[in-house]
Formats: structure tokens, C-alpha cells, sequence
């Protein structure tokens, strides 16, 4: 059976950028999701937390369990920049103080890994996140879920039932529908298409960027929605994705999430 880990990126105070209280609360939920039934009962020691992990740090991580399904998450700054000579964009993100242009494709795997990244993905110039960082670096300056998520509802799928067999059963099923892409590509998800901004949710004290609090929404959502039928069920990665596309047209409807590519998914819950 494959084996996982999942690491867990925020960089909610980096230096020179404004202050994002909603990426260290998704820290907190993903840790406390993923430990939940629902979230597929990760064990704590498969759970790795980075807050501004530098990028060699998290190339060395990816490295190490090059061989297990990784589940990658950043929440920050982020922004598009367009490559020279050319058409095409490339994603970065602000990791740390002194790493504020880090494109994504250098700390996300190619094969076995769903990376969630909620961050803006406005068209910027690269250039004056470079020179806050070096000016940071020459400086020196080196759990709940979410309003209407009660930690409470994700303890037992059954509490009639043995917690350990339920838990041991839901990390059977997971680790099994990861085996079962015949591709085993990367998904990648954003929380909004390029040229576009990501929000936080500042009316709740609990709840972090839009995307993120809506995907764990959208499981809990789906979950309420088995409690009549027998068994277990899989609730994808793209499932995940479109619930938090529909609700964002009523909440921010300026904000457009991407998900890549189309055809690729892997489980999100498990219920």
C-alpha cells in the first residue's frame, strides 16, 4: 500500500508584504482536517508543517518521500510572472523573507501529488519582490475548521462503532484510491485563475482564504449528504474543487479557481 505524507506551507508574514492571518488559520485547518476521519485519518507523523520553509528545505522534504503520494498545500502571497521572449506565465509565490519570487514548479512533485496553492496570481513585476528580498535578507530578517465546520462533527463517522476500525478502514480505502490513477500525475489547484486575486474570509475569526475554508466545506457538505446510504465513498480532489467554484460566484465572484489537469484527481475525503 502507498504510503503518504503531507506537507504544509504558509507564509503568512513576509517581510515587505501585507499581513495574511487567513494562511496561518488554513495551516491550522488543513492539519486539523487531515487528521479527521473525513480529511482520510492522517497520522500525525505523516503531517509536516513549514511555515516560510526556505525552498532547499522543501526540496529536501520532497525528496526524502519521493516515493509516497504527497499532499502539498501554500497559502500566501503569490503572483504570475511572464517568461521572457514568451507568452506563457509561471506561478511564484513569496515562501520567505528572502525567497519572495519562488516559482512553483521547483517544490511541487511531477507524479502522486494533489498541491493546493491559495494565493493571489495577479500579473506583477518580478523585480520588486527581488529587491524586498535582498533587502530582507541584508537585513537579517532571515484547530478548527471554519465557521459552520464544528471539530466536534468530524470525531466518528459512526459512534457506535470501533473509533480504531473506522479510522483503520477510511486509511485502507484512501491509500487504496491513490493507487488506483492509472496516471498518477499531479494535480495542481488554485485558488484563482491568473490576473486575479485571492480573498480571505475577514468576516470569520475561524475561517481562512475562501478556497481553502470552501473545500473543506464542500467535504463536510458531501459527507452530511452519505449519512443515509451504507459504506464508504470517495469524495475527489475535482468534486472538492467545483464546490468551492460554485460557491465562489455568490461570495467573490471575481475570483475564478483553476484546476489542472481537468482529467486528473485523486480522493480528497473519505465518508
Amino acid at each position: 500500500m502507498i504510503k503518504r505524507v503531507a506537507i504544509i506551507i504558509e507564509s503568512h508574514n513576509v517581510a515587505g508584504q501585507g499581513l495574511l492571518p487567513g494562511a496561518k488559520l488554513d495551516a491550522d485547518n488543513w492539519y486539523a482536517f487531515l487528521k479527521s476521519d473525513l480529511g482520510g485519518a492522517w497520522e500525525e507523523n505523516e503531517i509536516r508543517r513549514l511555515p516560510k520553509p526556505s525552498s532547499g528545505l522543501v526540496r529536501a522534504f520532497l525528496d526524502i518521500h519521493k516515493d509516497k503520494y504527497i499532499f502539498l498545500t501554500f497559502s500566501g502571497h503569490g503572483f504570475e510572472e511572464r517568461k521572457p521572449y514568451s507568452n506563457e506565465y509561471v506561478t511564484k509565490i513569496c515562501l520567505n523573507d528572502s525567497e519572495q519570487g519562488v516559482a512553483i514548479d521547483s517544490i511541487c512533485p511531477q507524479r502522486n501529488c494533489t498541491a493546493i496553492f491559495d494565493c493571489c496570481r495577479g500579473v506583477e513585476n518580478a523585480q520588486g519582490h527581488i529587491k524586498i528580498a535582498n533587502e530582507s535578507f541584508a537585513a537579517g530578517r532571515g484547530d478548527s475548521f471554519s465557521a459552520t465546520m464544528d471539530s466536534g462533527e468530524y470525531i466518528a463517522i459512526n459512534s457506535a462503532r470501533n473509533q480504531s476500525l473506522v479510522r483503520e478502514t477510511i486509511r485502507s480505502l484512501f491509500s487504496q484510491k491513490i493507487e488506483d490513477q492509472t496516471t498518477h500525475a499531479t494535480v495542481r489547484m488554485y485558488s484563482c485563475s491568473r490576473n486575479e486575486s485571492a480573498g480571505e474570509w475577514e468576516e470569520d475569526p475561524n475561517a481562512g482564504g475562501y478556497y481553502t475554508t470552501l473545500l473543506m466545506q464542500g467535504a463536510k457538505s458531501w459527507r452530511d449528504g452519505q449519512r443515509l446510504r451504507s459504506g464508504y465513498a470517495m469524495y475527489t480532489t475535482k468534486q472538492a474543487h467545483d464546490f468551492a467554484c460554485e460557491a465562489l460566484r455568490e461570495i467573490n465572484p471575481q475570483q475564478h479557481p483553476d484546476y489542472t489537469p481537468s482529467w486528473q484527481l485523486y480522493p480528497f475525503a473519505i465518508g
